[in-house]
């Protein structure tokens, strides 16, 4: 079951991928990207700016192929180390929903709230079932996500104020999100995974001269890599 798993996560991540670069992406830069600029992770001055991280037909096979392999291992962990089937698909929904979120970070700079709203829609399905698997533990359950996704809002808000901006609203609410729908632990380490790993390639960054230290950097990535990484470890 777990190799079937995995199979599935990498067959639906590719193709989520690549029906986000095919179809969604044309999409929003026609019709939502000047809408959404003020909400997004990037302000559009530097959205303009900002130079697409996938370059070329060759760079999104790819990142395709490693999107696949990487949402492959996750799935099979996740099916080894989820401690039941809403888990489980709780976990599915936030990961899958990420290489989306991977795709439009990397390409526009930018996290559409189309991505945040399914998740918290998702939250409210998994509660309607909880209801009938737990009874009425399931109000305890979603409020104690509720109080982690406010916690974490203010805690990345608070940091965005310290670095002026470093982090930016559509990173914030992504990650309020992701603690409403799976609660403390992956908010918790899923972040933590994040921010090490993004200040790591960072450095390497800024030490091969490659970016500015005022450059755009997208945090998408490093999001979805937290995430997964969360899940093999089973801290989740």
């Amino acid at each position: 079951m777990s190799f079937i798993s995995g199979l599935i996560w990498c067959i639906i991540a590719v193709s989520i991928c690549y029906l986000t670069m095919r179809f969604y992406l044309p999409y929003y830069r026609k019709t939502k990207m000047t809408a959404d600029a003020p909400d997004a992770s990037k302000t559009s001055a530097e959205t303009k700016k900002a130079v697409s991280v996938i370059q070329g037909k060759t760079s999104r096979i790819l990142l395709l192929i490693l999107i696949g392999l990487f949402a492959a291992v996750c799935g099979y962990f996740a099916q080894i180390n989820a401690s039941d089937l809403l888990s489980y698909l709780k976990l599915s929904m936030g990961m899958l929903i990420l290489f989306a979120v991977v795709i439009t970070d990397m390409e526009l700079f930018v996290i559409p709230n189309l991505f945040v709203l399914i998740l918290l829609g998702g939250r409210i399905v998994f509660f309607i079932a909880e209801l009938f698997v737990i009874g009425q533990s399931a109000w305890m359950l979603i409020l104690n996500n509720l109080l982690v996704g406010i916690i974490v809002m203010v805690f990345l808000l608070i940091m965005s104020a310290i670095t002026k901006g470093g982090l930016g609203a559509g990173d914030i609410k992504l990650y309020a999100a992701l603690g409403f729908l799976c609660g403390a632990n992956m908010a918790v380490f899923s972040l933590f995974f994040a921010l090490i790993v993004s200040a790591l390639v960072s450095l390497i960054l800024l030490i091969s001269k490659k970016k500015k230290l005022r450059d755009s950097f997208p945090l998408g990535p490093f999001v979805c890599f937290g995430f997964g990484l969360s899940i093999i470890l089973s801290v989740a």
